[in-house]
């Protein structure tokens, strides 16, 4: 059964527009930076979904959307998640990880330690759906799994930057 589509329509514009709409997401993005200190201030939880959704825009092998967003604010939650977290990032730390990721990561200074993640106001995960169900109950494949929720992820990401960003 074929799925419906949307028409593409894109508005026109001059080659003079199109050079500084790149240079204006360009300088956004450019002033994107991987932070692990966070704001305890409240983020409305639409803004979180406005997010997914703009995540959600990606493109996916066969159009399947491999992925599910989950995001928690519940202080207990997320206390769970950090300590879930900090003993997977010992086990990394303590020998999973060869030496070169070590030496890769050592400039920036992290470690196993995650206290961040009980300070922001919302934790997001960002799960890859391997496969689905058909409504008879049989597996569904999902195709291009990881590329689509990388996809998905920088959407999500560039999404949660923009609406955050202060030039």
């Amino acid at each position: 059964m074929p799925i419906p589509t949307v028409p593409y329509a894109t508005t026109p514009r001059n080659a003079e527009e199109m050079r500084q709409r790149g240079r204006d997401l360009y300088r956004e993005m450019h002033g994107r930076r991987s932070v692990r200190t966070f704001s305890p201030e409240p983020v409305p939880r639409e803004l979180l979904e406005l997010a997914v959704m703009t995540a959600s825009t990606a493109p996916s092998g066969a159009h399947r959307q491999p992925w599910r967003f989950v995001l928690t604010g519940d202080p207990e939650v997320k206390r769970r998640i950090r300590h879930a977290a900090e003993e997977e990032e010992r086990i990394n730390y303590q020998g999973r990880m060869p030496l070169h990721w070590h030496e890769a990561v050592e400039p920036l200074g992290t470690d196993s330690d995650k206290p961040y993640l009980e300070v922001a106001p919302w934790i997001v995960v960002l799960f890859e759906e391997r496969h689905g169900y058909h409504p008879d109950g049989s597996i569904r494949h999902n195709y291009y799994v990881k590329e689509s929720v990388g996809i998905a992820a920088g959407l999500f990401v560039a999404a949660i930057h923009h609406w955050a960003w202060q030039p």
